[in-house]
């Protein structure tokens, strides 16, 4: 079975925010992210996942070698916590450049917000026609990203459990996946 890039991103931007919010201690990685997304013309995708592949493998490094962090403020923990914000911020960059007719991959704020309008607009009777259309058609592309967002938490709760900061080093494993193929055979 082949998973389509954006899902791949969804998926892993669920498993690595939650990895992220477990082992910084509170900071959800994907949320800050939003606020440093910067249109990068011309760059190639596999570019932006290489970049994003190398902030993972340092931020798990830095998690394996130096942690666990008493100190959250101690520098390997800022480093680390930085990387991963950096990867994230990367991944909602590529996937609003090449895929920004899906919903986000990262922050799934607005995504559920408008999942949950959707709903209610087809529970009400009293909703237009049209409207409720527009929400049928919204909902199953909402459904489906908040279905693999939701999968990739949770499996990164349960690999922290059995590994602790360990889990991390899942997140650029999941992120290598998304290379693009330059030729078809």
């Amino acid at each position: 079975m082949r998973i389509s890039v954006p899902a791949l991103l969804t998926l892993n931007g669920g498993y690595t925010d939650t990895a992220g919010f477990l082992v910084l201690q509170g900071l959800f990685t994907g949320h800050v992210t939003g606020n440093f997304v910067a249109s990068t013309p011309g760059i190639a995708f596999n570019t932006l996942v290489a970049i994003k592949v190398f902030l993972f493998i340092l931020a798990a490094a830095l998690a394996v070698i130096y942690g666990p962090f008493a100190d959250a403020d101690a520098w390997a923990a800022i480093a680390r916590g930085m990387a991963l914000v950096a990867g994230m911020a990367i991944q909602n960059a590529a996937h609003r450049i090449f895929f920004g007719k899906s919903p986000p991959s990262t922050v799934l704020t607005g995504t559920t917000a408008q999942l949950m309008i959707d709903v209610s607009d087809l529970a009400h009777p009293g909703v237009p026609a049209e409207v409720r259309a527009q929400a049928r058609s919204r909902c199953a592309g909402l459904l489906k990203t908040v279905g693999l967002f939701a999968p990739g938490c949770a499996v990164a709760a349960v690999i922290y459990a059995k590994c602790g900061r360990m889990v991390l080093v899942v997140s650029p494993l999941i992120s290598m996946a998304a290379f693009r193929p330059r030729f078809t055979l």
